[in-house]
């Protein structure tokens, strides 16, 4: 990989770190679009013997990627989303993959 095009991606994907969601931790505060990622994807490592049909690394990474859209979009809860919103998401993903090789 192209290592500006890394350098590019990486920056985009460090917003899930700023971005915050509607939920909100033990603590009391907002939590990011990455720390709900990341306790999903520790989630499913978890339980992975309880799916023993299921590619648990497909999970992993889906758990990973699912909201990159998030950090060009922010989160708005599914409540929330409108078909436009989902669309524009959509888009951004579809654009930002592109940069990648």
């Amino acid at each position: 990989m192209e290592p500006r095009a890394l350098i590019n991606f990486m920056s985009i994907a460090e917003k899930l770190k700023c971005n915050t969601r509607h939920s909100w931790t033990s603590t009391n505060r907002h939590e990011s679009v990455a720390e709900h990622s990341w306790r999903l994807s520790l989630l499913a490592y978890f339980v992975q013997d309880e799916f023993p049909e299921a590619d648990i690394d497909k999970v992993i990474l889906m758990c990973i990627f699912h909201d990159l859209g998030e950090a060009i979009t922010g989160d708005i809860p599914a409540f929330n989303k409108t078909p436009e919103d989902e669309e524009k998401e959509d888009n951004e993903v579809v654009e930002l993959i592109k940069t990648l090789p």
